[in-house]
């Protein structure tokens, strides 16, 4: 979409009152993090699905060179039920975390979406969104979020070439237009992160079909310590890495992008 100045100053307001006390955005400088998704509670420079991921990086055509997610979505947080709840059919159900995840993407992509284009700079960009696997009839709540992102993002669309599971799959998706990632920088937009193997799986795609640099961006990062028990210790040694509007999601600086 395509904002006026008073439009972004008067929303970003907004965002900033809304969001306060829910989004928690990583801390890249803070160490025990990711270097490529931004997990936390991780010892070395890779997660273990990101380092799995690695291994098999030569042979399958290439992923992703950075993974922004806008928020930690923490087991039983307001953002883990607004992910879980945004694409529930029952309107009453899903109506208010879908507006706040609509406000997320609005921030990340609009106050910051300079500090995402400067991961390749100079290239022209391209968007395709991870397309539903379930079937799904009618306008994907995903998409509703995508439309707010800046008119400058030009679209493409990929389709699934087949039941696609949970695991990484370098040909689970085909692109309708392989010539439009081709030597351009190309997000690839998921609402969630797991372990990244569906957005990997798409980012292979468009690798292959000639992009030059891929961003996998994502609302956010699932995190369940019961399923990972470092993420316990992570969180009791840093409770609320807290979040403001002008916080960089890409370098983790208060950034300048957010204040011109």
């Amino acid at each position: 979409m395509k904002y006026t100045a008073a439009d972004v100053e008067r929303m970003t307001k907004v965002v900033s009152r809304d969001l306060n006390g829910i989004v928690d955005l990583p801390r890249w400088t803070l160490g025990e993090f990711c270097q490529v998704c931004g997990h936390p509670g991780v010892s070395g420079t890779l997660c273990n699905a990101c380092s799995d991921h690695e291994s098999i990086r030569a042979v399958s055509g290439g992923m992703a060179d950075r993974v922004v997610p806008l928020t930690y979505a923490w087991w039983g947080t307001q953002i883990w039920n607004d992910i879980y709840n945004y694409k529930k059919p029952d309107e009453e159900v899903a109506r208010d975390g879908r507006i706040r995840l609509m406000k997320l993407g609005w921030w990340g992509t609009i106050v910051h979406g300079r500090c995402i284009e400067s991961l390749a700079p100079g290239m022209d960009l391209t968007m395709v969104t991870v397309p539903s696997t379930k079937g799904r009839t009618g306008v994907h709540p995903i998409e509703r979020i995508a439309r707010l992102f800046p008119d400058t993002w030009p679209r493409t669309t990929a389709r699934p070439s087949k039941a696609v599971g949970r695991a990484y799959d370098p040909i689970a998706f085909i692109l309708d237009d392989p010539a439009s990632v081709e030597n351009k920088h190309t997000i690839v937009f998921d609402d969630t992160w797991a372990t990244g193997a569906r957005a990997q799986s798409l980012a292979t795609t468009v690798r292959v079909a000639g992009a030059a640099y891929v961003t996998v961006l994502v609302l956010a990062n699932h995190l369940k310590p019961s399923v990972w028990p470092p993420l316990a210790d992570f969180r009791q040694k840093h409770p609320s890495l807290g979040w403001s509007v002008d916080q960089c999601p890409v370098r983790d600086v208060t950034c300048l992008a957010a204040l011109t």
